[in-house]
């Protein structure tokens, strides 16, 4: 990978940053070459892709912006390298399924393939599963701010756009696609946004047009401690409409996430309680019926982090029945 594919994508370099970019490769090729030695060859014609966001502002996201999108993709050993979004939507209507790993917030460029990187092999390595085309959505979810609430909303505005960005690009997919989104923390904010979007919803005064008529793809979601209101699936909640648009979602709960449990703080001091945390509060039956609770106490320990849920055997292995069958 080049540093200008590298800027490209919305990480800058520095000095230090240089250094540990390229010994971050060398242990992400590492970890690859174990992973393979260990668990054997991936699957033939599985693709790992980048689709990053991080250089479109707020002020341009209006429809058909997905087409500014910078699109990289990986070699066998994990290496980026500068593709078009044609390439991307060509290897997905030949295997006609796309995994979206969506990081959560304070992600940088290099931590989100480092995390997807991860999934991939994960998945495409299971043993009689068909080929998948990875894909990582990179958004901007560097932290900005010193305070903790204010870094957050800012990045749920972020989310909010980046659901928009997301959904207009995923009505243009084929319906004989099936797509999975995997979200971590904040960014099941966009995944839900997104699809409350296609189902003819609005998100932040923003809406698509002919969503109703128009055939897309079939849509699943793995929300994985997912930072949102418990109520914003219920009706009349900010994604009211995205389980209905969903084929399936699968979410995790753990009343032990601490950080979780904090989530109220961010209204002030009697907030909504965490997705996440409680599950979901007041779906209508037919909703309801497509929901799957992942319960995570005794799994995940009392941390947010990364590893703490998708080291879990709960999660992988929801991750690799819905990616894969």
């Amino acid at each position: 990978m080049t540093e200008k594919t590298v800027r490209q994508a919305g990480w800058r370099f520095t000095g230090l940053s240089r250094w540990f970019f390229t010994h971050l490769s060398k242990l992400v090729i590492a970890a690859s070459a174990w992973t393979a030695a260990t668990w054997g060859v991936a699957a033939e014609n599985s693709t790992y892709w980048v689709m990053s966001t991080r250089e479109i502002s707020l002020s341009a996201v209006k429809p058909g912006v997905y087409q500014t999108v910078t699109v990289l993709r990986a070699d066998e050993e994990g290496a980026l390298d500068e593709a078009k979004l044609e390439g991307l939507v060509d290897a997905i209507l030949a295997t006609k399924r796309v995994v979206i790993y969506l990081p959560g917030n304070r992600s940088d460029f290099a931590s989100g393939h480092c995390e997807g990187w991860a999934l991939y092999k994960l998945l495409s390595e299971v043993q009689g599963a068909p080929p998948i085309v990875f894909a990582l959505w990179s958004w901007p979810a560097d932290r900005v701010t010193f305070g903790q609430r204010s870094d957050i909303w800012i990045k749920a505005c972020r989310a909010d756009a980046e659901a928009f960005i997301l959904a207009d690009w995923l009505r243009t997919l084929r319906s004989d696609v099936r797509v999975l989104l995997v979200t971590y923390s904040l960014s099941a904010r966009a995944a839900l946004g997104a699809l409350h979007l296609l189902g003819g919803g609005q998100v932040a005064e923003r809406q698509l047009e002919n969503t109703i008529s128009q055939p897309s793809p079939q849509i699943a979601a793995l929300l994985v401690a997912p930072a949102v209101d418990a109520h914003a699936l219920a009706p009349g909640g900010a994604f009211e409409l995205a389980i209905a648009r969903a084929h399936k979602v699968a979410l995790t709960v753990h009343p032990g996430d601490t950080l979780l449990r904090l989530y109220p703080l961010l209204y002030g001091l009697r907030g909504p309680q965490a997705l996440g945390f409680v599950g979901p509060i007041c779906l209508r039956p037919e909703d309801a019926e497509k929901v799957d609770i992942i319960p995570m106490q005794g799994w995940a320990g009392r941390g947010h982090g990364w590893q703490n849920y998708f080291s879990t055997v709960p999660v992988r292995s929801q991750l690799e029945a819905m990616a894969t069958h």
